[in-house]
C-alpha cells in the first residue's frame, strides 16, 4: 500500500494520510477497491466527505498544537547558552584521533564511501574521492573548497590526482 504524502498543499495533515496512519487504507487505496463494492471513487469520497472533514479539522489542530508546543519547548527548556555550546563542541569533537583513526580510512575521510567496485573502506573511500573529482571535471589549475569532507582528505586527495589548488 503506497502512503500519501505527510504534507499536502497548504502544508496540512491530510485526511487521507491520517486516516492511513490509524491503520486503514489510503483515500486512493480505497478508490482502486470501490469497484467490488459497488462505488466508484468519486461516490466513495463524497460518502466519506464528512469523515475527511472532521480528519483535516483534526489534523489542522494537531499541526497547530505540535508546532505550538515545539516552540514551547524551545523557548522555556533549551539549556544552550554560549557556555554550554562550548562545553558541548569539547565534548564531543577535542577527543583526540584515536576514535577517529580506528574507525576511519587512512586519509580519515569522514564522509560515506562508494562501494560500487570496492572490497575495503579504503578501496570505498578512494571510488568516492575520485568520482567527486570526475564529476566536477576538475582540470589542473582549478581550485576547490573542502568542507566537511573530515580533515581535509578531498581537497588533498584533488590536488594530488588532479593538479588543482
Amino acid at each position: 500500500m503506497s502512503r500519501q504524502p505527510l504534507l499536502n498543499r497548504d502544508e496540512t495533515v491530510g485526511a487521507e494520510w491520517v486516516l492511513d496512519a490509524f491503520g486503514g487504507v489510503s483515500m486512493d487505496e480505497a478508490g482502486k477497491n470501490a469497484s467490488t463494492k459497488g462505488e466508484t471513487k468519486e461516490n466513495r469520497g463524497e460518502k466519506n466527505r464528512p469523515k475527511r472533514d472532521v480528519l483535516n479539522s483534526f489534523a489542522q489542530r494537531h499541526t497547530f498544537v505540535s508546532h505550538a508546543l515545539s516552540w514551547l519547548s524551545a523557548r522555556f527548556f533549551n539549556l544552550q547558552s554560549q557556555r554550554r555550546a562550548f562545553q558541548v563542541g569539547e565534548q564531543h569533537y577535542d577527543i583526540g584521533n584515536d576514535l577517529y583513526q580506528a574507525m576511519l580510512d587512512q586519509r580519515m575521510v569522514y564522509s560515506c564511501g562508494y562501494w560500487a567496485d570496492s572490497d575495503t573502506l579504503e578501496a570505498a573511500q578512494q571510488a568516492k574521492l575520485d568520482l567527486i573529482c570526475r564529476k566536477l571535471e576538475l582540470q589542473p589549475g582549478m581550485t576547490v573548497l573542502d568542507i566537511g569532507c573530515g580533515y581535509g582528505s578531498f581537497a588533498k586527495y584533488a590536488a594530488e590526482r588532479y593538479g588543482v589548488a
